[in-house]
């Protein structure tokens, strides 16, 4: 039996669904992932593949709908699920799920093969209170869901729209990720003193923050929807604050943000981290935990912090 998981961005199965494989791998599956090894956006590199037991195929996924490279994508694809003759298809991120269901649906129709597709929404982009312009979403969502077996849902409002959609299989509702808190015991913060403290003095190294600051700390891709830009500004109005602003992560807006802290006159008020691995250490050694994101699915930073402690 051959399983195949297709995300737009290669870090996404080591961050996110490590454990999933494993768990197909114990059910006897061969798991194959698809996915644009150039984007990785979770790491700095493809090395926690390493040693998954995985088959991977290069896939030239592409953030945007609109992008002339959409049709390339489906194209690969396409050949690849006719090639590879999978029995299971499991899709993540919003474009990867758009051109896995429909290369899918394309082989369904041809060779006659009823393959279940599953299609895991980590937050829908249309939700209350949303710009109208990610309702454009809606109809393309809901048309696919003609071609998925098993729709997943992560939140209460998705999972409630989705109970309307004409799924060809079924609507689930899941208690997102998880976190396995017995792990992290012994990480929860306890130094609270404000300033460079003996557990906190590599981190007032490594980014030159001056001994009496306080360090507020975001983790999150470097995109539009993560919002740090709203915090970078803020940090403009808080100059009479002996604080710091430190953000963990990396992604597409990365040069954005940084000319934008640079315009501001901020670059010894902000610091980009970039991808950290470490994130534990990170929140214990922080002040303030900020979360400035647009809209999330259930986020994990949230719950890190929660389990860490970082105020």
């Amino acid at each position: 039996m051959k399983a195949l998981i297709v995300t737009r961005v290669s870090g996404f199965l080591p961050q996110f669904e490590a454990n999933n494989v494993k768990i197909l791998q114990e059910m006897g599956f061969e798991v194959h992932y698809a996915a644009n090894f150039n984007t990785v956006v979770y790491g700095k590199d493809n090395h926690r593949l390493d040693g998954m037991g995985l088959t991977c195929h290069q896939i030239d996924f592409e953030r945007s709908p609109f992008s002339p490279g959409v049709s390339k994508a489906y194209r690969q694809l396409k050949k690849l699920l006719e090639q590879e003759n999978f029995d299971l298809i499991h899709c993540h991120m919003p474009m990867s799920g758009v051109v896995a269901r429909l290369a899918a649906q394309a082989v369904r129709r041809k060779t006659g093969r009823k393959v279940p597709v599953l299609y895991t929404a980590h937050g829908l982009h249309f939700y209350e209170g949303a710009p109208w312009k990610n309702w454009i979403y809606y109809p393309v969502e809901r048309y696919l869901s003609r071609f998925t077996d098993r729709l997943i849902l992560i939140n209460d409002e998705d999972y409630r729209r989705a109970q309307s959609f004409p799924v060809r299989g079924s609507v689930e509702r899941i208690m997102g990720i998880g976190m396995r808190l017995d792990a992290l015991q012994d990480s929860r913060k306890t130094d609270y003193t404000m300033g460079k403290t003996d557990a906190k003095v590599d981190l007032y190294e490594r980014y030159s923050i001056p001994d009496n600051y306080g360090i507020l700390i975001s983790v999150g891709e470097l995109t539009k929807r993560k919002n740090h830009i709203v915090m970078i500004d803020a940090m403009k109005e808080l100059l009479d604050l002996p604080l710091v602003y430190v953000i963990c992560g990396s992604g597409p807006w990365e040069d954005k943000l940084k000319e934008h802290v640079k315009e501001q006159g901020l670059e010894n008020r902000v610091k980009f981290a970039g991808y950290v691995d470490e994130v534990p250490a990170m929140l214990r050694k922080a002040d303030c935990f900020v979360f400035p994101s647009f809209q999330e699915g259930l986020p994990v930073a949230v719950m890190e912090q929660w389990q860490w402690d970082c105020r």
